[in-house]
C-alpha cells in the first residue's frame, strides 16, 4: 500500500524487502541443489568409483558366474548404484541360497557372501528329483548330484507341492524325524521312506517287510512297537513271509503275511 506522494507504507516496504531476501536465498539454495545433484551424477558415472572387483565366497557348489547372474551385478556398473539390499533380495530368490550378504567397498569392490542350503534328503516328484534341507524347504535339483545324501523320500506328487506345500512340508518334516529315529537306534538301513501328506509315513525295510504303515506322530512309540513285532516274527522265522504291517492305529497292529 502507499502513502500519499508515492512512497510506500512503511510494513510494505519491509514486506518486499523480505519477499526478495527470500527469493535470493532460494534461487541459491536451488542453485547449490542443482550443483549438489550434478557433482552426484558425475561422481556416479566417474571411472574412480566403477565396479572393477567383485569378490564372492560360498559355502557350496554354487559356481561364481550363476551369482553374478543371478544377483545382477556386472563388472564396469557404478558402484554408487548398485544397491545392496537388491542384489541380496535377487540372490535369495535362487532355490539354493539360504542367506546372502552383500557389501559395498570402496572405491571399487563389491563383497558378496552365500550361504547356501544343505540337503539332507532326495525327493522323487513324479519322475522329478528334488531336494530337500532341513528345515524342510522343497527346492529343484538342478543338474547337480548332492554329495552324501543317501535318503530318499518318494511318494509325493507336483500337484501336491502346487497345491498344498504346507501338507507336503509337514509329511516331509515327519519323514526326516522318522529317519533321524532310525538313524539313533542303529537297527535298519533305511535309504527311503514314502511319504503320502493325506496317509502319513511309509517305511521299506531291507531285509523285509518292504511295506510298515506309520502313519503321522508318535513316531518313536511305533518304531518301539515295530521291534517288538519283529522280534517275535524273527523267533518263529516268519520275517520274510511278512508283506506289511500297519501301525497307524495306536492300540492296534495288523500284519499281513504272503498268500
Amino acid at each position: 500500500m502507499k502513502e500519499e506522494g508515492g512512497k510506500l507504507s512503511a510494513p510494505y516496504g519491509l514486506w518486499v524487502k523480505g519477499l526478495r531476501v527470500w527469493s535470493r536465498r532460494l534461487a541459491w539454495m536451488a542453485g547449490l541443489m542443482l550443483a549438489f545433484l550434478g557433482g552426484c551424477q558425475l561422481l556416479a558415472w566417474s571411472p574412480l568409483l566403477s565396479l572393477r572387483r567383485v569378490e564372492v565366497v560360498t559355502d557350496g557348489v554354487l559356481e561364481r558366474r550363476e551369482i553374478l547372474q543371478w544377483g545382477g551385478v556386472r563388472a564396469g556398473d557404478s558402484l554408487l548404484r548398485v544397491t545392496p539390499g537388491e542384489v541380496r533380495r535377487r540372490l535369495e530368490s535362487h532355490p539354493w541360497v539360504e542367506r546372502a550378504w552383500v557389501e559395498r567397498r570402496f572405491p571399487s569392490t563389491l563383497h558378496i557372501r552365500i550361504q547356501e542350503r544343505r540337503p539332507v534328503a532326495k525327493v522323487l516328484v513324479d519322475g522329478m528329483v528334488f531336494l530337500v534341507d532341513s528345515s524342510g524347504f522343497i527346492y529343484p535339483a538342478q543338474e547337480r548330484s548332492p554329495v552324501g545324501v543317501r535318503l530318499t523320500l518318494s511318494g509325493l506328487k507336483e500337484e501336491d507341492l502346487r497345491t498344498r506345500p504346507e501338507d507336503c512340508k509337514r509329511v516331509v518334516l515327519e519323514a526326516l524325524s522318522l529317519a533321524s529315529l532310525v538313524g539313533q537306534r542303529g537297527k535298519w538301513n533305511v535309504e527311503e521312506i514314502r511319504v503320502d501328506p493325506d496317509k502319513g509315513l511309509v517305511l521299506a525295510l531291507p531285509e523285509g517287510p518292504q511295506e510298515v504303515l506309520l502313519g503321522f506322530g508318535e513316531l518313536a512309540q511305533r518304531l518301539d512297537r515295530l521291534e517288538r513285532i519283529l522280534e517275535h516274527l524273527s523267533k518263529e522265522g516268519r520275517t520274510k513271509d511278512v508283506v506289511t504291517i500297519d501301525l497307524r492305529h495306536p492300540r492296534r497292529a495288523t500284519v499281513r503275511f504272503k498268500g
